[in-house]
């Protein structure tokens, strides 16, 4: 089963990333990022007003004040600012500084979408599909689609799947693996597990295991449950080699909390292997543990 991807809740900023060092924890870029911001702001820069939202509402230079995010998003918002308009709507579908509003929410992806913002159309696609505020797929459809000609991975990942289901779209498992490997090839983490069973199962394009193991090691080793197990399981049918049964076991042993299928199998595989084996597994498992921290810290 192809894995879609549910809401988004990504706060954008017209400004990158700083880098430097200060007190209690934030970056003296970070601090004096937010004072310039604060100043333009209150001058009636809506540019500004937007970034001063994510400054309160992600900590950024400034103590986390989610009610003082919504307060200079909403000023940008209003002014017609998109991103602000996105990020207003993320606080009313999460409850951030507002009582959880899915109207409301909509409201303000809605006015964000029609101004191109990928993901808002994204979040847009993705509450129609949920029937947040309305259930509506023939929507949820069309704007998934613009967000995913733009490039957004999610929507892209989504596409795929809404292909590989017939769900407001014809049913084309060639159509959904092209969706998948543009979502996969910018590195986005569901999709290059769904392209891996494409690859596995010969969905869409030639069977070909070389590459699903290797789209499921990519998934596996950024956290992923079901392409560890997937990976486990190829591990496990290949020749019982010792390294084989330490990494099918460590693999099955990461899976194994958020997957029910990597726990029966953990189950079985245990049962097969020796005290030994479960051991050296349990140390690989640890290893891969760190090589996910360091990856996803890579971000």
């Amino acid at each position: 089963m192809p894995h879609q991807i549910r809401l988004t809740t990504i706060f954008l900023c017209a400004y990158g990333i700083f880098c430097g060092t200060a007190m209690g924890g934030m970056t003296s870029a970070e601090i004096a990022s937010f004072q310039s911001n604060k100043a333009r702001a209150e001058k009636g820069d809506q540019n500004a007003q937007n970034d001063l939202g994510v400054n309160y509402a992600t900590a950024t230079g400034v103590p986390k004040d989610y009610l003082k995010a919504v307060i200079w998003y909403r000023k940008s918002a209003e002014k017609g600012h998109p991103e602000a308009q996105h990020n207003l709507g993320v606080c009313y579908q999460h409850g951030q500084g507002v009582e959880i509003d899915e109207t409301k929410a909509i409201y303000w992806f809605q006015k964000a979408s029609d101004q191109g913002v990928a993901i808002a159309q994204y979040n847009l696609g993705v509450a129609y599909n949920d029937g947040k505020g309305i259930e509506d797929v023939a929507l949820a459809t069309s704007w998934l689609r613009k967000a995913a000609d733009q490039g957004f991975a999610p929507a892209q990942n989504n596409m795929g799947a809404y292909h590989e289901r017939g769900i407001g779209v014809e049913q084309d498992s060639t159509k959904a693996a092209i969706w998948y490997e543009r979502a996969a090839e910018q590195g986005f983490v569901v999709a290059q597990y769904n392209l891996g069973l494409c690859y596995k199962y010969g969905r869409g394009y030639s069977k070909d295991i070389n590459k699903a193991v290797k789209l499921f090691r990519m998934a596996a080793e950024h956290g992923h449950p079901g392409a560890q197990n997937a990976l486990g399981e190829y591990y496990a049918q290949s020749e019982a080699t010792v390294k084989n049964i330490i990494e099918a076991y460590a693999l099955y042993s990461l899976a194994a909390p958020r997957s029910e299928i990597a726990r029966e199998n953990l189950d079985a595989f245990r049962k097969k292997i020796s005290k030994v084996e479960i051991e050296l597994g349990e140390i690989r498992a640890e290893e891969l543990k760190r090589i996910i921290t360091v990856k996803k810290a890579g971000k």
